[in-house]
């Protein structure tokens, strides 16, 4: 009876490569007849949204928008501050060898700085550095040997290979409706200048065949009120949503990621009963992408051999990046800041810009330990009557951490910091205290190498005897039962009975075998 053979397919999702890049996005802004000349820009907020990614041959094709609100001051002007957005499309490149076309690719995009020129009063030169990283993955299917029969004496080194098998994924969108009324002890608005959205208090829970997802959306209003003595005023508001996917084959006991996006902000202002704008309706676009999976054990054979036939295996490598864990965590940042010598005097803070971003991350005792800095835009009112407006910048260092139990420095993260909340508070004339929240985001993957055969054939060389009546070996560095079992055509059995091993784990170079004499 010749070698019989049972197969299954093992399926896993496969990093096929990564790969990172910047982009330049330059333009030049036309300010609107509407609006009056800029005399100094005070900031510039940016938000990327990627519009569509396209894998090619060992690159992906992105294409997207730089969303831009920009404040600024004009002289001459009874307003303090007026703002216009305005957007800017991209496309880029990033190199991923091995990319092929129809594979899945990941695009995260973070801002890394904002130059802006005044050009004229009625024209600005703006120049955004974006930075694309890419990562490619691909669903592989591998036919590997799971039994093997027709050999009596056949030896078997088995193993057990765990993958996340992709259950499957769902995309949708959904609209957050809201109100933010402004309270009687402030002014009513007359323009909204800014305003943006931020996602927080993020969860998933899984129920049979769906997938339901709650958070919060924070939304800040910057408006200009010309009651009594014209200035700038800030509301916000918090949105809960819940919005749930159908998902067939889903259970409670799976895993479940879900990637946000904001794809858009709407507000509106609105009069209230007493016909005074004092109502500012809010519309979030949120995109999201759930994908859900599940641990899989493959019982899979890594080896063989016959003391009693020559055979041949071949065999397969694989790589997988198995999921371990994710957590989140919180981190305030609190810190004064001075104002530049050569600038006007702070009398009281508008509103304030921050970006952050990563600069370095490391495992260490059961840590994900992230540093990073924050570069703050800071726009104040002063007491100088020819520029009674202005910002300043400042760049503050942060360094925070998230536990995971059982990390260590080999496996791979994947780190994500966005902001929840800022705010700025005078303490003299020349120093503001920022207060930050930082939301911190860690996904960690075990990197597996696995060799699995995928073919045993019988080999028409007939097996060599030993001619040696007693072979007495010595254990090598990095030997084992099963390696020396295979060289000498015996089995790890005969080994440990003949030589009386109580521990097959604990085989120590030096130690001398004697390897059973095969009839």
């Amino acid at each position: 009876m010749g070698l019989e053979l049972i197969r299954d397919i093992l399926r896993f999702e496969q990093v096929v490569g990564e790969g990172q890049s910047q982009a330049l996005v330059n333009r030049d802004i036309i300010v609107p007849d509407i609006k009056p000349d800029i005399a100094r820009i005070l900031s510039v907020e940016g938000k990327v949204n990627i519009t569509s990614k396209d894998v090619e041959q060992d690159r992906i094709a992105v294409e997207g928008d730089v969303n831009l609100q920009i404040l600024y001051a004009a002289n001459g002007e009874p307003q303090p501050i007026y703002s216009m957005n305005q957007s800017a499309n991209f496309s880029h490149y990033i190199d991923v060898p091995n990319a092929m076309p129809k594979m899945d690719a990941d695009i995260k995009c973070d801002i890394e700085h904002i130059d802006f020129d005044r050009l004229n009063g009625r024209k600005v030169n703006m120049r955004c550095v974006l930075n694309l990283k890419g990562k490619v993955t691909d669903i592989l299917s591998l036919d590997a040997v799971k039994e093997v029969s027709g050999v009596s004496d056949i030896q078997l080194l088995r193993d057990t290979i765990v993958t996340d098998e992709i259950v499957g994924n769902n995309t949708a969108q959904t609209v957050i409706k809201g109100s933010i009324n402004i309270p009687q002890s402030m002014p009513h608005a007359d323009e909204l200048l800014k305003y943006n959205a931020t996602i927080h208090s993020k969860d998933v829970k899984l129920e049979d065949d769906r997938v339901v997802i709650t958070g919060k959306v924070f939304v800040p209003v910057l408006y200009s009120s010309k009651e009594e003595n014209p200035d700038i005023f800030k509301v916000e508001e918090d949105m809960e949503f819940t919005h749930t996917l159908e998902m067939s084959g889903v259970t409670p006991d799976m895993l479940c990621y879900v990637d946000y996006r904001i794809e858009d902000v709407y507000a509106e202002l609105k009069e209230n009963d007493e016909e005074e704008k004092r109502q500012v309706d809010v519309e979030v676009v949120v995109n999201m992408r759930a994908t859900v999976s599940q641990k899989k054990e493959f019982p899979a054979i890594i080896d063989a051999y016959a003391p009693s036939i020559e055979i041949e295996c071949e065999k397969k490598n694989i790589a997988m990046d198995i999921f371990y864990a994710r957590d989140s965590a919180q981190a305030v940042v609190k810190e004064s800041v001075s104002l530049p010598a050569d600038m006007p005097g702070i009398d009281k803070v508008y509103d304030m810009v921050c970006i952050p971003t990563v600069t370095d991350y490391k495992l260490v005792d059961d840590k994900v330990v992230i540093e990073g800095v924050l570069v703050c835009d800071v726009i104040y009112h002063t007491r100088n009557e020819e520029n009674i407006v202005n910002s300043f910048q400042d760049e503050i260092p942060f360094r925070t951490s998230v536990i995971i139990p059982g990390c260590n420095s080999a496996m791979k993260p994947e780190v994500e910091v966005d902001i929840e909340s800022m705010d700025g508070t005078m303490l003299t004339k020349n120093e503001v205290e920022l207060r930050i929240i930082l939301n911190c985001y860690v996904k960690l993957y075990n990197k597996v190498f696995k060799e699995l055969i995928t073919k045993i054939d019988q080999s028409e060389a007939e097996i060599q005897a030993h001619k040696a009546s007693i072979t007495i070996y010595v254990v090598q560095n990095k030997d084992t039962l099963w390696s020396i079992a295979k060289r000498y055509s015996t089995t790890v059995e005969d080994l440990v009975r003949v030589n009386e091993i109580v521990d097959a784990d604990k085989l120590m170079p030096g130690m001398k075998l004697i390897i059973p004499k095969r009839a």
